[in-house]
């Protein structure tokens, strides 16, 4: 190893070394008396120029050794700017700047970044510049357990364990991690211990560009979810796996699934196996606002429904259930079908249709006849050309129905069998074959 140094250093290192010399030849005594001098017999020269060490092998240039509880190595910068060390690795050859090894099976850090005080500034702070690849700071962990990185924040005081932030036009991630191999384990494992309020994971989109809060992707070659989520909690009246809140005054939804491409699947799945009561999908509406607690869009030129209901096993239930118990008007299942072919609501098995209690149709209709009338006509657009229509007279009018006569999509008209001999008022009831 070489250290060249100016000749005003070279001139004060001979006048360090004559000192040392006769400290050493004066016995311990009179070096105890000599070391009790100022330091500055000893101190590196201040200012430029600075000594320099220079290693032309693989044996550093400079090592710091301490065997005791102290640093083997300490730099310290006392001005308005500065660094305490300052690692550089320049040229082609591969490198680092500072490397820090801890060895042996005794606690501690390779390096260990401290700041100190109520300013601002960084325990340790990495920085990669210019346009070859490379990062700020790279974590490597290559023995038992362990981590790459690891990051605490102690004290009451708010602030992250880690904060990351991807700042100017380029594209990039404020966080990025990937896990590869063939062993098993997460891209990210986020975790919230401790009494205190917070959440696993709490992603949040500001600014007015587009984006998500959250963005979670699978692809396409092995299988797995996009998002699972999993609540092992048992305290609390809800404890949801997933919950969905929005909040603002443009449209949107709480949660919302979309299924695209060619594969089967759907956009929206809910299962529920426990055995506990309880709903494989549950949707709330509150507040005074219209809405629905569901709705559900069929669109497109495909066969399938806007809502299917299956029941399978030997488990009594039904496919679909519908239920109000409120005191306002509404209805516990509401079905509409607007232009073109086909039923709201289209009934299919041994039993098509059951309802318990009272009915109501809209078909369902009356009329009057007067005395010595011999029909009566009904205009309504219900009528069709095979429909059926039943008439059922509510009093004596001195004769019988005799036949029905209908205009479709217009009228019916009901025929007695001859003139009332009283005026008659009675109902019909339309319904169209299958």
């Amino acid at each position: 190893m070489e250290r060249t140094d100016s000749p005003d250093t070279q001139r004060q290192g001979k006048d360090r070394r004559a000192f040392l010399a006769a400290v050493a030849g004066a016995g311990a005594g009179a070096a105890a008396v000599a070391l009790a001098v100022p330091a500055a017999a000893l101190a590196v020269p201040q200012g430029p120029p600075n000594p320099t060490f220079t290693s032309h092998d693989d044996d550093p240039a400079l090592t710091g050794i301490n065997t005791a509880t102290g640093p083997g190595l300490k730099g310290v910068s006392t001005g308005s700017n500065g660094d305490g060390v300052w690692g550089e690795r320049s040229g082609n050859g591969e490198g680092s700047g500072v490397v820090g090894a801890h060895f042996d099976e005794g606690a501690g850090p390779g390096i260990a970044g401290l700041r100190f005080g109520s300013g601002s500034g960084n325990g340790v702070s990495g920085e990669r510049h210019d346009t070859g690849s490379g990062d700020a700071v790279s974590a490597w962990h290559d023995g038992d357990a362990g981590e790459g990185l690891s990051a605490f924040r102690v004290g009451p005081s708010y602030g992250q364990a880690i904060a990351a932030h991807r700042m100017d036009d380029g594209g990039g991630h404020g966080v990025w991690t990937d896990r590869s191999g063939a062993g098993e384990g997460d891209g990210a494992y986020l975790t919230r211990t401790g009494e205190g309020t917070g959440s696993g994971v709490v992603a949040i989109r500001e600014g007015p560009g587009f984006g998500h809060g959250a963005f979670v992707m699978r692809n396409p070659e092995g299988h797995g979810s996009a998002l699972e989520a999993h609540n092992h909690s048992d305290v609390g009246e809800y404890a949801d796996a997933i919950l969905g809140v929005r909040y603002g005054d443009s449209p949107g939804a709480g949660l919302r699934a979309i299924r695209t491409g060619g594969g089967g699947g759907t956009g929206l799945r809910g299962e529920n196996d426990s055995t506990a009561p309880g709903h494989a999908i549950e949707a709330s509406r509150s507040g005074a606002g219209e809405g629905d607690a569901i709705i559900s869009d069929r669109t497109g030129s495909g066969h399938g429904s806007a809502v299917a209901a299956y029941k399978h096993d030997d488990g009594t239930g039904f496919a679909l259930f519908g239920h109000h118990d409120g005191s306002a008007e509404g209805d516990a299942l509401f079905a509409r079908r607007e232009a073109g072919p086909g039923a709201a609501v289209h009934a299919v098995g041994e039993l098509g249709l059951l309802v318990e209690g009272r009915s109501r149709f809209a078909s369902v209709g009356s009329g009057s006849i007067g005395a010595t009338e011999s029909s009566a006509t009904i205009a309504t657009a219900m009528v069709g050309g095979a429909s059926h229509v039943s008439v059922t007279l509510l009093g004596d009018a001195g004769a019988s129905v005799a036949y029905v006569t209908r205009v479709p999509g217009v009228s019916f008209t009901v025929h007695l069998t001859s003139p009332a001999t009283n005026p008659v008022d009675f109902s019909y009831f339309i319904v169209d074959p299958a």
